[in-house]
């Protein structure tokens, strides 16, 4: 499927277009998510809504090529479903402690407390 990337004021969000995002797809992600990043970006947002089911493998490599490709931006991560088995891939994993993740563009958007972002809005 892929992954569509879209500059909202200097917010980079990459939404992940995978229902099953598994081992089998990881390294392409990781690949893409690399060449996208300058490396300049204050804030990025990693938009999990349309994802049920994600891996381990797959979340190493998004975590690897953020930290690699990212050093110093704010990353957040989005999952709308609350009680879904990605919640308890972060839970378990202990990636709360190093991400932040929300419900919500605007929730992501929101926290991220940029001035220029003050008044930025997202159709979800």
């Amino acid at each position: 499927m892929g992954m569509l990337k879209r500059q909202l004021g200097n917010i980079c969000i990459f939404e992940i277009n995978e229902h099953v995002a598994s081992s089998k797809v990881a390294s392409k992600y990781k690949d893409s998510l690399l060449e996208q990043l300058t490396g300049n970006e204050q804030a990025i947002i990693i938009d999990c809504r349309r994802i049920s089911y994600i891996d381990t493998v797959f979340l190493g490599a998004m975590v690897f090529a953020l930290k690699k490709g990212a050093k110093q931006a704010k990353i957040s991560f989005v999952n709308d479903k609350a009680d879904s088995q990605i919640w308890t891939i972060f839970e378990t994993n202990n990636l709360k402690a190093f991400f932040n993740v929300f419900e919500t563009l605007d929730d992501a958007i929101g926290y991220i407390h940029l001035p220029e972002n003050k008044n930025l809005k997202i159709a979800n």
